[in-house]
Parts: structure tokens; C-alpha cells; sequence
């Protein structure tokens, strides 16, 4: 762009320019729920012929997030879709592999729902459909929020499809434990003495998914303030919370954690992979509490640590 002396010029010009961009980026986020509504069709369709009944539409009660909280739970439909296609024994694609923290755009949203629709159609010959939705919706001026919320309704679905398989206390346990992998990714990143300390406290009374919710908002916030301490946004929590919280509710709390964590290591500059969920049995809710208690020792710690290697004289 040219630039002019004359201040006034200047910002007129600087304006024009930003303002088409700004549009753009909306009408990129839209294209995002189209593609996710069109996953949402198709499924609609795969289990009216199953005869699988949705039991509520989710009630979202999150905000101001961002694409990188969409992808998370859009890969998580995924991988369940994934586990889909092995109990009947079909063929599949393999497992998306665990990739570095990275900055998710709506292309690659998109990308990912175009490979799911793809996939789709496998399952859908077995309940003999030859044909699934593939117009897409014209939506616009779609926010984050909105996409999040076509994720929700997607990753609902497809539990049902799944039998509910992602509702359990041995699926939440094995998400936070990928979480386990990630803070500690980023505490040995910032010191490579590895001086973080690991004798969190534990909690021995039964829980309900309530407490493993009220458990997740308070990680959330600890990683707020990390966020904080880095200069950067929090991700706000949620404005309200259902009366009744069900293992569904937990596992979305974990996705975000999650993609909270891959932003955490780009702000820390680590390059650590995410890696896959390793399956669990056995667990209850209450080990899912402590594992989240130690999760949440473990990320507090972060700014202590960033302190401490700080003030050490410098080796060179």
C-alpha cells in the first residue's frame, strides 16, 4: 500500500484495507459451520435409518472461544468415528497421527470435516444408504462460538452412534492424561532440570461428574492465569452451568483443556506433539478428580518455574 504524508489519509487508507480482510475471516468462519452443519445433516441421517434416538440437543454454555477449541473437539468426533468403522470391522483410514502445537485456521476445520464427510459413507453403506447430504448451507457472519456449537451437536451424535463410549470415567481419565503429557512438555521445556514437583494432593471420596466439572473449571482458570502471565487472552469459563452434568459434559471439558494446553505451548515455545489417548479401564470419577488435581498442580507451577530459571546467573 502507499503510504502519505498526511495523517488523515494515512488512516482512511489503513482502514479500507483492514476491513475487507475482517470480513474475510468471518465468511472463513462460516464456511467452517457449514461444513460441520453438513456433518451434522448426515449423521441426522445415519441414525434415523439406525433408529438411534439423540436424547436432548446440548445446551452450550461457552464463549469467547477460538478455532483451536473447534478443532480439538472436531478431531475427537473423528477418532470416533474412527472407532466406528473398527467394532464394524470395515475398512478405515489410520489414526490421525499426533501433530506439534500450532495456530488451527478455518481451512484447516474444514479440511478435517471434508475428510470426516468423506469417511461418513463407509458406515452409511452398511445401514444402506447409498447417498448422504453433500449441499452445504449458505451461513454468514458465523463467530467461533457459533462453530463450537455445530461441534457440540457433532460430537453429541456421534456418542449416540458410539453407544456412549465417550461418557465413562475411563475415557475422561485417558484424555487428562494426554493433558498429563503436555504440561509436563512444557514445565521440562522451560526448565531443563526438570525441577517441578509432582507430589500433588489426592482425594479420596467419591465423586459424580459434578465434581469432575467443578474440577476442569478450576484448571481452566489456573490456565487463565498462566495465559495472564504470558501476556496473552484467557478463554473465558462458562457464563452458566447445567443443572445436570453427565460424563459428556466432562469429555468437553477435556478437549478444551486440551486445546488450552496446545496454546500453552506455543506461548512457551515448546514443539512437544500431543499424543494419541491410550485406552483405560477401571477408572471411576474419582480417579478422574485426582488425575485433574495433579493436572492442575502440575500447570501451576509454571510461572514459579519460569521465575526460578529467571533469576539463576547465565551459564554463558
Amino acid at each position: 500500500m502507499r503510504l502519505f504524508r498526511l495523517t488523515d489519509v494515512f488512516v482512511i487508507f489503513t482502514l479500507a484495507a483492514a476491513l475487507p480482510s475482517a470480513a474475510f475471516a468471518q465468511n472463513k468462519i462460516s464456511d467452517v459451520c457449514a461444513g460441520l452443519d453438513l456433518l451434522n445433516r448426515s449423521v441426522d441421517r445415519m441414525m434415523q435409518a439406525g433408529k438411534i434416538r439423540l436424547r436432548a440437543e446440548p445446551v452450550n454454555s461457552e464463549s469467547g472461544l477460538r478455532l483451536e477449541h473447534v478443532y480439538q473437539l472436531h478431531l475427537a468426533c473423528l477418532e470416533m468415528l474412527h472407532d466406528l468403522e473398527a467394532n464394524a470391522r470395515i475398512g478405515r483410514i489410520p489414526p490421525l497421527v499426533s501433530s506439534p502445537p500450532m495456530f488451527y485456521q478455518a481451512e484447516d476445520v474444514v479440511a478435517l470435516s471434508q475428510l470426516m464427510h468423506k469417511e461418513l459413507k463407509r458406515p452409511a453403506w452398511i445401514l444402506w444408504i447409498t447417498k448422504l447430504p453433500d449441499e452445504h448451507a449458505v451461513l454468514n457472519d458465523r463467530t467461533a462460538d457459533d462453530a463450537f456449537i455445530e461441534a457440540l451437536r457433532l460430537f453429541v451424535r456421534m456418542n449416540a452412534i458410539t453407544r456412549q463410549r465417550h461418557s465413562t470415567p475411563d475415557e475422561a481419565f485417558a484424555q487428562l492424561a494426554r493433558a498429563i503429557v503436555d504440561a509436563k512438555a512444557v514445565l521440562r521445556h522451560i526448565d531443563s532440570a526438570h525441577r517441578y514437583r509432582i507430589d500433588a494432593p489426592s482425594k479420596q471420596e467419591a465423586s459424580v461428574p459434578a465434581d469432575v466439572f467443578e474440577r476442569c473449571l478450576a484448571l481452566r482458570g489456573t490456565l487463565n492465569q498462566v495465559a495472564k502471565d504470558y501476556g496473552q487472552k484467557a478463554t473465558p469459563l462458562p457464563f452458566q452451568r447445567s443443572q445436570t452434568l453427565s460424563g459428556e459434559d466432562i469429555f468437553v471439558q477435556t478437549q478444551i483443556i486440551l486445546a488450552e494446553l496446545n496454546l500453552l505451548k506455543l506461548r512457551a515455545g515448546t514443539a512437544s506433539a500431543t499424543p494419541l489417548a491410550v485406552r483405560v479401564t477401571g477408572k471411576t470419577w474419582t480417579d478422574v478428580v485426582n488425575l485433574a488435581l495433579f493436572l492442575d498442580y502440575l500447570i501451576g507451577q509454571t510461572n514459579d518455574l519460569r521465575q526460578l530459571v529467571a533469576s539463576e546467573p547465565s551459564t554463558q
